[in-house]
């Protein structure tokens, strides 16, 4: 039984933008306006942010095999593209697709252990843009999305949007959005800095949570001046879009050489500095300082020890959920 594109989206977390178009159903974590911002800021971010990070379909059903297909193409500086399917939280399938001239066809096709009625995900990949173009389950099966009580928006850098982890359920933001049972859309994008204008250009929903973390490329690539002013602009300008969230302004974690290298901006934690000072002035904005939140350990770290693997990124979501979950 092939499921038509009206129930598919209905199923579908994650995306601000829904569409079909030539027999397939896209979908995007940023809205046009956001899009359109970026087209005009920089052509690199614009390209990540087409990637798929954050959006899954969630459901149940009652049945026995599942089937999806489509096609995912580059939106990252990673040229490969992990789908994972889960069953009452258990994984149960991973596939992970290499990126053939910026392209890829990608198929998952599996079998349920469990009878009966199950919650299934699936995980779309945070490195490709991806598309769907069927679903399908067995003749007959029950068909039911899922959707979480809380709302939540996550902006951030690289370590937001999911480098480097293989499993895209296994990203800090899938695995604390799993723990707050949240839907999330992630507008992490690899590079980024504070950008004040995403601040203001409001998503069509109303987060009950939003997370916020950029630092670490503002203290290897901005001035001090340039920071001082965007940072403080992005809250101000988050705060008055989204009056009644919680919002979290996540302090970097420790990066190789942080605390020995000067750049800019100065010392490294400087920036937890300006950022605890910057939520002390908004009513609706806690600060959370993240340091120590994976292990100062190369072994948590992918070989550019900047980007957690999915160790470090199990310790950050897990140290994370246990600040944020008191205070929501």
């Amino acid at each position: 039984m092939r499921l038509d594109f009206n129930l598919i989206s209905d199923a579908l977390c994650g995306a601000a933008q829904v569409y079909e178009a030539n027999g397939r159903l896209c979908f995007y974590r940023f809205t046009e306006e956001q899009m359109k911002a970026y087209r005009g800021y920089r052509d690199d971010f614009y390209m990540k942010a087409h990637a798929s990070a954050g959006v899954r379909l969630e459901f149940s059903t009652d049945t026995k095999h599942l089937c999806i297909s489509g096609e995912c193409r580059l939106a990252s500086s990673r040229s490969f593209a992990g789908f994972d399917i889960y069953a009452n939280g258990a994984l149960v399938c991973h596939k992970l697709v290499r990126l053939v001239d910026k392209y890829a066809r990608y198929e998952l096709s599996t079998e349920f252990i469990t009878d009966g009625e199950k919650r299934v995900v699936i995980y779309f990949p945070w490195s490709a843009m991806a598309n769907t173009e069927s679903l399908s389950l067995d003749d007959g099966a029950s068909f039911s999305p899922v959707k979480r009580p809380y709302k939540m928006l996550c902006f951030g850098d690289s370590i937001t949007h999911g480098y480097d982890a293989i499993n895209p359920s296994f990203s800090y933001a899938n695995r604390l959005a799993d723990a707050l049972c949240a839907d999330h859309i992630n507008k992490g994008i690899g590079g980024e800095v504070f950008f004040p204008t995403l601040a203001e250009l409001k998503d069509d929903i109303t987060p009950h949570v939003i997370t916020v973390a950029y630092g670490t490329n503002d203290w290897s690539k901005n001035t001090l001046t340039v920071f001082d002013r965007n940072s403080a602009l992005f809250y101000e300008k988050l705060s008055k879009s989204y009056p009644e969230a919680k919002i979290f302004a996540l302090a970097p974690i420790w990066r190789i050489n942080c605390e020995t290298r000067m750049t800019e901006v100065g010392d490294f934690r400087y920036v937890a500095k300006k950022l605890r000072e910057i939520a002390s002035t908004l009513r609706n904005v806690t600060f959370i300082d993240c340091f120590d939140f994976v292990p100062h350990n190369e072994s948590c770290y992918v070989a550019d020890v900047l980007h957690p693997n999915d160790a470090g990124f199990y310790h950050y979501a897990t140290n994370l959920y246990a600040k944020i979950k008191d205070l929501i």
